[in-house]
């Protein structure tokens, strides 16, 4: 007897021989997962207007979720000043702890240490550099743009933006690193186009400097020890009817600068969509822990619109 096959027949007998095949090569093969250890996550920014404020909670696996995540309310910490003890901090609810009208001063290397039953001890040293002045050379109206309008019953409502530049100098301190921390209150958002900073014009970002906002951070890599003037385009929306601008422009310890640098750029990969974006590690200077120790001073000035 002659058998005919037809080519979706034969199709099905290919897939169901290599099927076959494949149950035969197939292995169960067990994998143990490596233990996670809990490690103590530190949060504490200083600067010399304020007492020092140190967040404690614990660190959670990848497995687990956010409910996992819970404030240390039994911590032992101290703060080391010189090598001598400046303070035991106070638990005041919720995982802060916070010293006693001891405020930290600049130029001064600060230690903390951290107990807690059931963790590592962990450390952590930082301090707060210099306050940088900058001298304000003039501020412009560019334009008034129409952003939208709305109309409801008898009212009328114009919503527009104004845009401002401004140009102002920093006095740059020689032969170190420099790292600086741009704010502005109350605006949208900021752009400039100097190149020591950023390019946001043609997305030419320099890559030790991050725009967010109504804020950057930079650092003196292209200026270092110059009087710099800088040129900063800004908006804001008529609708706030702020006669006043505070113009921030706080130094940072390089451990705060690298810290803030990571947290923007972790959450730039968490919102790009693409799946070879690879996750950005968080800036740590906390020694069997994680987290940020690290202290900044401000330098403000209040503008007349």
């Amino acid at each position: 007897m002659k058998l005919i096959f037809y080519k979706k027949d034969l199709f099905i007998l290919v897939l169901f021989l290599f099927s076959l095949l494949n149950l035969q090569c197939k292995k169960n093969i067990n994998v143990e997962m490596p233990l996670y250890h809990e490690q103590l996550v530190v949060q504490s920014f200083f600067n010399p207007d304020s007492n020092f404020r140190v967040y404690l909670e614990n660190s959670i696996s990848i497995l687990e979720n956010s409910d996992s995540i819970k404030t240390i309310e039994n911590a032992n910490v101290e703060i080391y000043k010189e090598n001598l003890l400046f303070d035991t901090l106070r638990h005041e609810g919720s995982g802060m702890y916070v010293t006693e009208n001891k405020k930290p001063l600049i130029g001064e290397n600060y230690t903390l240490k951290i107990h807690v039953p059931g963790f590592s001890d962990v450390s952590g040293e930082d301090e707060i550099p210099l306050p940088v002045p900058f001298e304000l050379i003039s501020l412009d109206s560019i334009s008034t743009t129409i952003d939208s309008f709305y109309i409801a019953a008898d009212s009328f409502y114009v919503y527009s933006y104004t845009k401002y530049n401004m140009t102002f100098t920093i006095n740059d301190r020689p032969n170190e690193e420099n790292y600086y921390s741009l704010h502005f209150l109350p605006v949208i958002s900021i752009s400039t186009t100097n190149t020591a900073i950023i390019n946001e014009e043609s997305n030419d970002i320099s890559e030790d400097n991050i725009f967010r906002g109504n804020s950057c951070i930079f650092s003196d890599f292209l200026f270092d020890g110059e009087r710099y003037q800088i040129s900063i385009n800004f908006k804001i929306a008529s609708y706030d009817n702020f006669s006043n601008i505070g113009l921030n422009l706080d130094a940072y310890s390089k451990n705060l600068f690298l810290f803030k640098k990571s947290f923007f750029q972790r959450n730039d990969s968490d919102w790009d969509d693409s799946p070879f974006t690879e996750p950005s590690q968080l800036h740590s200077n906390i020694e069997n822990g994680l987290g940020i120790f690290a202290g900044f001073s401000i330098y403000s000035i209040e503008i007349k619109l």
